[in-house]
């Protein structure tokens, strides 16, 4: 689902459904978005990142790449399971 419309003063957010094209308004109190997140086509595309996530793999422990050893990610550009929102960073902080 994809944010396409924010009604501020009815607090409604209308998201729209990738797969079936449907629309559904939700009502919020408070509304909290992040864009769609991917790494740079460039490194996407390349043999350091997942084909099935676009993502880069890596150790979660380490950061260091599963293959390359040479190569160590960080951020929202690798596999390591995180919530990737600003509101994740005051949770854990």
């Amino acid at each position: 689902m994809n944010l396409i419309e924010i009604k501020p003063k009815k607090q409604i957010a209308i998201f729209k459904n990738q797969t079936n094209g449907e629309l559904k308004e939700v009502p919020f109190d408070l509304l909290h978005v992040s864009p769609p997140m991917k790494v740079s086509e460039g490194i996407r595309n390349s043999k350091v990142c997942s084909k099935e996530t676009g993502l880069i793999t890596v150790n979660q422990f380490t950061m260091q790449h599963i293959v390359y050893k040479n190569i160590w990610g960080c951020g929202d550009a690798t596999n390591a399971p995180k919530s990737r929102t600003g509101a994740a960073a005051v949770v854990e902080s």
